[in-house]
């Protein structure tokens, strides 16, 4: 059933709005402008856990739906977003987790997917770009991201981390990158 807009979806739950997300029955996250806001008193650890005043969120389909409300503003706040209200929500480190990586193809033709850990499938392509960024535990180095629609971002696991590094390649420009896609994600000169 399509979005009605007579709908009462201020009498819905996170987790029902979520699913309904999901379903692609309501308009598009970036459509909605929320007036009000407050605090979920949510959190994201590093590692893909999702808490809730403290205790973790057990139910997979739970954190599916709310992973589907979450987008990241311009000041790099965090929330989990409806059609009349957006609350805050700590991310420790990665809203998500690249959990699994499928390529399919070889070279500058081949392409990426990969499965979230809130079981979403992504392709890496000139929208979801694949990058270095700095990882948050003292003795991280760079760790491969994948950018995503509104602002967010997917971190590579351990697992799959490895499998992107043994995709780097050159360039005619001498710079180091991977293909997906038919985009070579730039990762800098060679030295």
């Amino acid at each position: 059933m399509p979005y009605d807009a007579h709908f009462d979806i201020q009498s819905l739950s996170l987790h029902e709005i979520g699913e309904l997300v999901a379903e692609q029955k309501l308009p598009p996250l970036d459509q909605w402008q929320p007036q009000k806001t407050g605090d979920s008193e949510m959190e994201i650890l590093p590692d893909g856990t999702w808490l809730h005043q403290g205790g973790v969120i057990k139910r997979p389909a739970m954190v599916r739906a709310f992973s589907r409300l979450l987008y990241c503003d311009d000041n790099g706040k965090y929330w989990l977003k409806t059609p009349y209200e957006q609350l805050s929500i700590i991310v420790s480190d990665a809203p998500l987790i690249a959990v699994e990586l499928t390529k399919k193809g070889d070279g500058v033709k081949q392409r990426l997917f990969f499965r979230l850990n809130n079981d979403e499938i992504i392709a890496a392509d000139a929208k979801q770009k694949i990058f270095l960024k700095q990882g948050k535990g003292e003795d991280d180095g760079d760790i491969f991201h994948i950018s995503l629609p509104h602002g967010l971002f997917a971190k590579a696991s351990r697992a799959v981390h490895f499998e992107l590094a043994e995709l780097i390649c050159e360039n005619e420009n001498g710079n180091m990158g991977i293909w997906s896609q038919n985009q070579f994600f730039n990762l800098g000169q060679m030295a």
